[in-house]
């Protein structure tokens, strides 16, 4: 088990509140259909706020089966997720 910080910057003409909803608020649903090369699928353990836990399938051949995420929390005003 381990810590990992992760930031990005990238440009879009999507704006940034609608990709917030989609890959953070949504992703349960999007990230499957965006990746499926990857992710097959994504479970998440209760309510999808701060505390729960999303446990994250990736598909075959992968060098691991899945991962384990606990929800920090996150703030729609700023786009930012823990």
């Amino acid at each position: 088990m381990g810590v990992v910080t992760y930031n990005y910057d990238s440009t879009s003409p999507v704006a940034p509140a609608r990709l917030f909803k989609a890959f953070v608020l949504e992703a349960d649903k999007v990230w499957p259909i965006a990746a499926p090369h990857a992710i097959k699928s994504i479970e998440v353990e209760a309510n999808p706020g701060p505390g729960s836990i999303v446990k994250i399938n990736f598909v075959e051949g992968l060098p691991f089966q899945y991962m384990k995420h606990q929800i920090g929390g996150h703030d729609e005003n700023l786009l930012q997720f823990d």
